[in-house]
């Protein structure tokens, strides 16, 4: 008896599930360091959780001339979900051997489902709560 309506009202919980659909992003742009292209500029684009650990959507680092492009997609779970985008670096640092810097850069909502040009990314610009890390 049980099983009846768990059994009905299955198709109304997959469509639950499908309404709330994936949510995409493609950001692009070039990345400088002392107005010079940054080459190998880690990238790790992230999809932020209020209750749960963030999710790496996708990640990738710029070519020689500084450039970059990154796509990632994740099921759209919540209101205040934040995508955001890491640049892991060493422009600026006391050490380039051994310090990087991540520059975490906020990716809004307006553009999701959409490409996102960052044009130019100056790396030597301090992003807020950005620390340099040696090891």
């Amino acid at each position: 008896m049980v099983t009846v309506p768990l059994l009905l009202s299955l198709p109304f919980l997959l469509a639950g599930v499908a309404a709330r659909g994936r949510i995409n992003v493609t950001v692009t742009g070039d990345v400088l360091c002392a107005k010079k292209p940054a080459a190998d500029v880690q990238l790790e684009l992230w999809d932020g959780n209020l209750v749960s650990e963030d999710d790496l959507l996708a990640s990738g680092k710029s070519d020689k001339q500084g450039h970059f492009s990154i796509f990632g997609v994740n099921d759209v779970k919540t209101m205040g979900n934040d995508v955001y985008l890491l640049m892991t670096h060493t422009c600026g640092v006391s050490d380039p051997l051994s310090c990087t810097r991540t520059s975490n850069y906020p990716i809004g909502p307006a553009k999701y489902g959409s490409v996102y040009e960052m044009q130019q990314v100056a790396l030597d610009i301090y992003t807020t709560g950005e620390e340099e890390r040696c090891e």
